[in-house]
């Protein structure tokens, strides 16, 4: 065997080698990605190297009558140069993706609040403010509802911090189940939840705080891993809701008028609705007190 021949063996084994690394990144893409087209094209392109390889294979490895010459050997550089390039190709699209995801995870990260992974506050106020100018320009209604726990103190001195970060956290994760997909949940602060209803107009608005009240009331949360055994908890919250009315000039009004109407409920027995200028569906809900 010649020495041409012999580096053309030589190439074409760091041929292969190139592009079965190539294949370690496609198979990580592949398996960050959700099911559907652009996975598909992903899984489309690990067999076109499969291939790419199988052809290296044929090329280089199958014995030949005839001896190798210098200019075949261009023949195996321009394989190779293919194989870098897809070994390059793929190596960035796994860093773009990576990068990526980094980015969306710290967007998140600077729009959601930690304990509960509801919208933060300053997520509320952009958005908010953003629907109070598209439904003001466009006549469209608008309405949130300020939903606040009740007695949560009274959780936090009895079990302690930690149990009352779980309650907050628990109905964040009721509520985020129960809302429309277009309503926007966020923490206002403290034990205080804000809910934008989107094309709402404050008598629905209404409808839903009682319904997303009893949902809340008929739930109960067990804190497992106390010294005592597991600790359950009945969950009670209280309701303002506010509208766009003629009266609102800005997102301040909404909040404020809001405020009010949670102030009211509280002050008239808790785990009940009250509405700021438009009676609730039953009235201000009268309930038990929680």
């Amino acid at each position: 065997m010649g020495i041409y021949s012999i580096l053309a063996l030589l190439l074409t084994a760091v041929g292969i080698a190139i592009l079965v690394a190539s294949l370690t990144p496609v198979s990580t893409i592949i398996t960050s990605l959700p099911r559907g087209r652009v996975r598909n094209q992903w899984y489309v392109l690990f067999g076109m190297i499969i291939l790419f390889i199988a052809g290296f294979l044929v090329y280089g490895f199958i014995p030949s009558h005839q001896e190798r010459q210098v200019t075949d050997l261009f023949v195996h550089a321009i394989f190779i140069a293919g194989a870098l390039f897809v070994w390059m190709t793929v190596n960035l699209a796994l860093q773009t993706t990576r990068d990526v995801r980094r980015v969306s995870l710290l967007e998140k990260e600077n729009i959601t609040d930690a304990l509960t992974g509801a919208y933060n506050r300053r997520f509320l106020d952009h958005r908010l403010e953003a629907e109070f100018d598209r439904a003001w320009s466009s006549n469209l209604p608008l309405s949130i509802l300020m939903v606040d726990i009740d007695r949560l103190k009274d959780v936090n001195n009895t079990h302690g911090h930690p149990v009352g970060d779980l309650v907050l956290a628990y109905l964040a994760h009721l509520m985020q189940g129960f809302i429309r997909t277009s309503d926007i949940l966020a923490r206002y602060g403290g034990e205080e939840f804000v809910i934008i209803s989107l094309n709402t107009p404050p008598y629905s608005a209404g409808l839903f705080a009682e319904r997303l009240l009893r949902f809340v009331e008929s739930h109960e949360l067990v804190v497992k891993n106390q010294e005592n055994g597991p600790l359950n908890l009945n969950i009670t919250v209280s309701i303002g809701v506010a509208g766009l009315d003629s009266d609102v000039i800005d997102v301040q009004t909404m909040y404020r008028n809001a405020e009010d109407a949670l102030y009211r409920a509280k002050q008239e027995g808790r785990n009940r609705v009250a509405s700021h200028n438009t009676p609730c569906p039953i009235g201000d809900s009268v309930r038990q007190p929680a």
